[in-house]
Parts: structure tokens; C-alpha cells; sequence
């Protein structure tokens, strides 16, 4: 396998996440890598990255499940990235004020963004109360913290 830099192994990678998600047989994902970054992938290779790819997956869930924080850290994450599309939404709409189609799909973005922002705030409690609740209980009754980690674990 030849050597890649890490910025066109994360690229490939993405690239064969974005296959699977397009459901390309093994042929169309690798003329579709190939197009897109020019590298030619035997097909070992491809099968091996996706492999990684899929078992990296089950870590992050298992890391997910058992830190409230990783959670939460990710969650705060997404929230953040909404307020960026609003603010580069915004932009747009004061850089193009006499595009008027422009402007109407901006704001219809914004307000789609607006409802899932919306919707992420209203479920932090509910959770936020949940993880609480857990980690009391379990303070309460003097468990081991293996114990504690079992019941903080984020509910999916």
C-alpha cells in the first residue's frame, strides 16, 4: 500500500464514508475516489479503510455510552455549529440584498436552522436531569465508580 499523508488518508476516508452513503458497488467507489482525489485504491485497500472505518465507529459509540462528557461535548458541538450556518446565513443576506430569491432561501434556511436549534435546547434539560438523577442515585448508594460509569451512560 503506498504511503499517504494524513490529510489524504482523512480524505479518502471521508470519501469511502461518502460511497457507502451513495451505495456504490466496489467499482463506483473506487472510479468515484479516484475522480475525486486521484488516488487509485486497490481494492484490499479499500476494504481494509473501510473496516477501520467501521470499527472506529463502535468506539466512538462505546466512548458515547460511557462518558457523559463526550456526550455532552459533542452535543454542545452541534449546537455551536448551527449558530455558525445562522451567522454565515446572515451574512449572506446582508452581502446580497438585491437577490431577492436569495435572500427568501436564506431565511428559509435560517428558520429551519432556528426550529433544530430550537429543538436541541428543549431536549438539554431533559437530559441534562437524566444524567443528574443517574449520578445521584448512584452517589447516594455508595457504589464503585464502575458502577457510576454504568449509570451515567447516556440513554440513545
Amino acid at each position: 500500500m503506498p504511503k499517504h499523508t494524513y490529510q489524504q488518508r482523512q480524505y479518502i476516508k471521508q470519501l469511502i464514508i461518502e460511497s457507502e452513503v451513495q451505495r456504490f458497488q466496489l467499482k463506483e467507489a473506487l472510479a468515484y475516489i479516484k475522480a475525486k482525489s486521484g488516488i487509485d485504491l486497490p481494492n484490499e485497500t479499500y476494504y481494509s479503510w473501510r473496516r477501520i472505518i467501521k470499527t472506529g465507529s463502535l468506539k466512538r459509540l462505546n466512548e458515547y455510552q460511557y462518558s457523559r462528557y463526550a456526550y455532552l461535548y459533542e452535543y454542545f458541538n452541534r449546537i455551536e455549529e448551527i449558530r455558525k450556518y445562522q451567522k454565515e446565513l446572515w451574512e449572506t443576506i446582508h452581502l446580497n440584498q438585491n437577490d431577492g430569491y436569495l435572500k427568501k432561501s436564506c431565511i428559509s434556511e435560517l428558520h429551519q436552522l432556528t426550529i433544530t436549534l430550537t429543538n436541541l435546547y428543549e431536549m438539554l434539560p431533559e437530559y441534562s436531569s437524566s444524567l443528574a438523577t443517574r449520578t445521584s442515585t448512584t452517589t447516594e448508594n455508595g457504589s464503585g465508580s464502575q458502577q457510576e460509569e454504568e449509570t451515567t451512560r447516556p440513554v440513545f
